[in-house]
């Protein structure tokens, strides 16, 4: 989970919090490092998906979500994210 500014940890450590609760395998940027050095920390870390999460996004309800393999990204709205991710990891949740 990426937040895009340190103003949005408040939103993107409850949402950590909530992913881990559900069996994710979930980590997130705590010392405010760029874009560019959270995307190459995924690849470090083998992430299937990566979660944006920027003003718009909160603003409308909704994360960007980012097939790290295929590097397709989705629309997904918030109550929606436990679903996308069960359906598009088949069960696998590491």
């Amino acid at each position: 989970v990426i937040p895009m500014d340190e103003n949005l940890k408040t939103y993107t450590l409850p949402l950590v919090q909530m992913l881990r609760l559900n069996g994710f395998s979930v980590d997130t940027d705590y010392l405010s490092k760029n874009l560019k050095s959270n995307f190459k920390q995924a690849d470090r870390l083998n992430a299937h998906f990566v979660i944006i999460v920027g003003t718009d996004e909160i603003a409308n309800g909704e994360l960007t979500i980012k097939n790290n393999v295929t590097r397709e990204e989705y629309k997904v709205k918030l109550e929606n994210v436990i679903n996308f991710l069960d359906e598009n990891l088949g069960g696998e949740h590491e």
